[in-house]
């Protein structure tokens, strides 16, 4: 918490922040971009240097030159990164969430940008993909999620948009939709999933901004158990049964209520264990942002952490035993996991949504499939395509956080259409996303537009602190802060945005800048 010393105090009374234009300042923008350039050039001539130092040390020792983290506390060793999952145009990865491998040695993935599930082989290998379902009027996945396996590897997809679970055969023959009880007016919103060796099947249901459940079907969508409720929590410990977002799930072998359902509360930063009947059993904190989880035969829990962009692996009684992963883009880097699968040999599969691709991990014994010896001759060869590390910076999006008002601003005017452009990246927090989704305006779609992202818990509660304000405000300017960009129509917020350094943009001087700008 901050000290009154350290509050950052708003402007007095009768003042009024310079909203208006806040980037129009020349010498500071131009700044900016001279300082941005002289960072690309250091970034690129370190890739350079790490590029020939990988391509050495692969060549005499197998394997990656990456750490490998290995807490005294625990004498446990962290797996290593192997390779990455990515597939070729047209059948590349954008934008992965789910993600699972069967028996069979498929790893299928759901692609969210194309709504599509993408199938490859362990190596990596594209295989098929698929998305036609035979629903009514509905012929084909509109927003898919997450994704589980029986032990026949039929597959089961969540459909949030739809709000049907689908279930295909293990080549991507649609079978049928799943609604809880066959009641086509069940109100509800399916996210994680998982599916026990019973075929019981788990989902995490987050239909409304107040009402987040678990829900327990049996094979034929009966329900058979619903339990938890929507509750934020202060105390990670306290609550039970009250839930945020809850995302992942994970059900252990055995039989009956001895088995134990692991419960991703996301933005209660724990993971909630109960017996499949929904008895509450224990608590397991884990104080960051998990999503997917899953449990290995050595009964260590993996806990993905999408905000550290990193991968906890605790004991299955709560005991952190180590970590792996970093922020970033590079080898054994994420941006934003999502989910996590494993394989029958014990290699983990990380989906890394912004990094468009899957992370494939294993302990040492695992090798690394595909890989050629390279000799010093090769060097050259292996060099060559360094310059097109310049092509993401060329081409970057660039990200609008953006307020409700906003939005409703430009409908107003009839402007909605000006923000679609395949520079442009329009964010929103997730809380307020939901009034977007479905909702089409001059022909577009607004919620899938305006994407949604949750904000740092830490950075928003020390803004709380600082300028004195709801931690639903401070999440939001945590968002904008971290992306320098925020466009609204309320002046308080855009006052405190100046404040903060960010740049923020009205309405009218949104269009001036981009739109009109553009076309003179």
């Amino acid at each position: 918490m901050a000290s009154d010393d350290e509050r950052i105090e708003p402007y007095a009374d009768g003042e009024v922040a310079p909203v208006s234009e806040p980037v129009a300042t020349a010498t500071g923008y131009a700044a900016r971009r001279r300082r941005r350039k002289l960072i690309i050039l250091g970034i690129l001539l370190l890739l350079l240097a790490l590029l020939a130092y990988t391509v050495y040390y692969f060549d005499a020792n197998r394997r990656l030159p990456l750490p490998q983290l290995v807490p005294a506390s625990s004498g446990v060793t962290a797996p290593q990164y192997l390779y990455s999952i990515t597939g070729v145009a047209p059948n590349a990865l954008s934008a992965p969430i789910g993600v699972a491998v069967g028996r069979n040695g498929r790893v299928y993935v759901v692609d969210t940008r194309a709504s599509v599930i993408k199938v490859f082989n362990t190596t990596g290998t594209f295989l098929y993909r698929f998305n036609a379902i035979a629903d009514g009027k509905n012929t084909r996945l509109n927003s898919p999620a997450h994704i589980a396996l029986d032990a026949n590897d039929n597959v089961f997809v969540t459909d949030r948009r739809l709000m049907r679970l689908y279930m295909f055969d293990q080549n991507g023959k649609y079978l049928r939709s799943i609604v809880p009880d066959s009641d086509s007016n069940f109100v509800w919103s399916p996210l994680g999933i998982t599916v026990d060796v019973n075929g019981d099947i788990y989902v995490t249901d987050v239909p409304s901004t107040t009402t987040h459940r678990i829900l327990v079907l049996d094979k034929t969508g009966k329900i058979k158990t619903t339990f938890g409720k929507g509750g934020e929590v202060t105390d990670a410990k306290t609550g039970q049964g009250d839930f945020a977002f809850p995302n992942g799930l994970f059900v252990s072998s055995g039989t009956g209520d001895a088995r134990d359902l692991y419960i991703a509360d996301s933005n209660n930063r724990r993971i909630q264990v109960f017996s499949p009947s929904g008895t509450f059993k224990r608590l397991i904190i884990s104080e960051g942002t998990p999503r997917g989880i899953v449990v290995d035969s050595r009964k260590q829990l993996y806990i993905v952490d999408v905000l550290s962009h990193q991968v906890d692996i605790f004991s299955t009684d709560g005991k952190h035993l180590t970590t792996f992963g970093s922020s970033g883009v590079g080898p054994g880097q994420f941006q934003y996991p999502e989910d996590i699968a494993l394989d029958a040999r014990g290699r983990i599969y990380i989906s890394d949504r912004a990094n468009d691709q899957v992370q494939v991990w294993g302990f040492p014994e695992a090798e690394i499939p595909g890989v050629t010896k390279v000799t010093p001759k090769q060097l050259p060869w292996c060099l060559a395509p360094l310059p097109l590390l310049l092509l993401p910076f060329l081409f970057r999006r660039r990200r609008f956080v953006v307020t409700p008002d906003f939005v409703e601003g430009m409908v107003v005017a009839e402007r909605v259409p000006s923000m679609v452009s395949r520079r442009w990246r329009w964010i929103i927090p997730e809380e307020a996303h939901t009034p977007f989704v479905g909702r089409v305006v001059d022909g577009v779609d607004l919620g899938a537009l305006i994407e949604p992202e949750p904000y740092s818990r830490s950075d928003a509660t020390d803004l709380a602190a600082k300028l004195g304000i709801p931690l639903e405000k401070a999440g939001l300017l945590a968002m904008a802060k971290r992306y320098k960009t925020l466009c609204t129509e309320d002046p308080e917020v855009s006052r405190l945005a100046v404040l903060l350094g960010i740049d923020v943009y009205d309405r009218t001087t949104f269009l001036k800048r981009f739109v009109e700008g553009r076309r003179s």
